[in-house]
């Protein structure tokens, strides 16, 4: 059974602008990992939690915390991903493509939220790959202003649908299974968040360097708050 949320199809157009940022990324190539360099996936010791309610609340006044602007990751598979998600979520592909998403609103007194199907599971990968690459003070503040949505999208969209596109389904969908999605979405999240060689972390790092212009950065904060607050003002 599934899940659809109430945005109206003027609602889903106006969403859109704020993905033009993340469509306008370029398809990236990404070197063949060598099977000689499978290190274990980065630990973390204590990633920081936010429930259903608290993200609700965080989207609607981004300032709460004293944040600009909010960017959500969503760590799912891409097949899950178009059939339903939050409102302005991202859904990067490969290391490089979160990498370069999460420098442009580094400096931004953002915070990321990182959530997943109904568990923590693809979240904490995509988080401690992305703790993995950077370092220092940026790590310290990363680590600091991100959090990992507890109950997933699938609870999500049950209580707060106002905040939704679509509908949920799950990673299992036999449909996904039979056609070999769900294969090939679990060996690229290996080769990209899990796999990935000393030399892809350290070629993803130059993405650091690179920020959103101000203008671009004001622009998808302010699709932010004039697209996703009023949601939450609408009745049932």
């Amino acid at each position: 059974m599934y899940t659809r949320s109430r945005c109206n199809s003027e609602d889903l157009r106006s969403i859109n602008v704020s993905h033009k940022i993340a469509d306008e990324i370029p398809n990236e190539t990404i070197r063949r990992h060598s099977m000689k360099h499978i290190p274990k996936i980065i630990s973390v010791p204590h990633h920081q939690i936010i429930n259903k309610y608290e993200l609700a609340d965080l989207v609607s006044n981004i300032s709460i915390n004293s944040y600009n602007c909010l960017v959500i990751f969503d760590s799912r598979y891409d097949y899950e991903y178009r059939s339903g998600r939050i409102i302005s979520s991202f859904n990067p592909k490969s290391g490089v493509e979160l990498c370069r998403i999460y420098s442009r609103f580094a400096e931004r007194k953002t915070c990321f939220i990182f959530y997943c199907d109904k568990s923590m599971y693809r979240s904490k990968i995509m988080h401690s790959f992305l703790m993995g690459v950077l370092k220092g003070k940026d790590q310290d503040l990363f680590y600091k202003n991100s959090f990992i949505l507890n109950s997933g999208f699938e609870d999500f969209i049950k209580n707060v649908p106002d905040l939704c596109v679509g509908s949920f389904i799950k990673k299992s969908d036999p449909r996904y299974v039979e056609n070999g999605s769900l294969r090939r979405s679990m060996s690229r999240m290996r080769r990209e968040f899990i796999n990935y060689s000393k030399k892809d972390m350290e070629s993803m790092k130059i993405y650091q360097e690179k920020r959103l212009s101000s203008n671009d950065a004001d622009d998808f904060c302010n699709v932010c708050k004039n697209i996703i607050i009023p949601f939450m003002s609408k009745s049932d």
